[in-house]
């Protein structure tokens, strides 16, 4: 009787781990890849969204530098900044001059664009940036070490730094 439940019990025990359901490896790494598109796909869209809001920066930046460098000609950049750029017209778009019309908050990130004559030459300005992600920075700053006197991104406050002029 004793054997009889034994050989029972493990006739039992054997029907159940057939009925129980579970991954095959086959399932696992279908699953796998299905994630790991969906994810690529979404990387992607980041990535081009990223590289959009770059552009735009970019091209921002080199709009605002032309124009400081106009303003400043025969002159010298004593007096210039954003707020006088855009209010007499040397930039004349709203994107880059932002709602309080001196480029508070008006970088793709929410950031400031502000432009002040160099401490230690008014034939000089600096272009500043705010808020610039950490992953545009560098890459902005090395793009500009031609044509900028200085070009530095300080990765802690996220702010890039260039100088302009003779």
């Amino acid at each position: 009787m004793y054997l009889e439940k034994k050989m029972l019990n493990r006739k039992q025990g054997t029907l159940a781990n057939r009925n129980q359901k579970g991954f095959t490896i086959l399932e696992l790494i279908i699953s796998i890849a299905i994630i790991g598109a969906l994810s690529a796909i979404a990387l992607s869209a980041t990535n081009s969204a990223n590289i959009t809001e770059q552009r735009i920066f970019e091209d921002d930046m080199a709009n605002i530098i032309v124009q400081a460098s106009k303003w400043g000609q025969g002159r010298g950049y004593s007096g210039v900044s954003m707020s006088i750029l855009c209010s007499e017209k040397y930039i004349d778009s709203q994107s880059i001059c932002g709602s309080s019309n001196d480029g508070s908050g008006a970088n793709p990130w929410g950031g400031d664009y502000v432009i002040n004559v160099n401490a230690g030459s008014i034939n000089r300005f600096d272009f500043k940036s705010t808020n610039i992600p950490t992953n545009v920075g560098p890459a902005v700053a090395r793009s500009q070490k031609d044509r900028a006197r200085a070009a530095q991104f300080t990765s802690s406050s996220k702010e890039l730094l260039m100088v302009f002029g003779t």
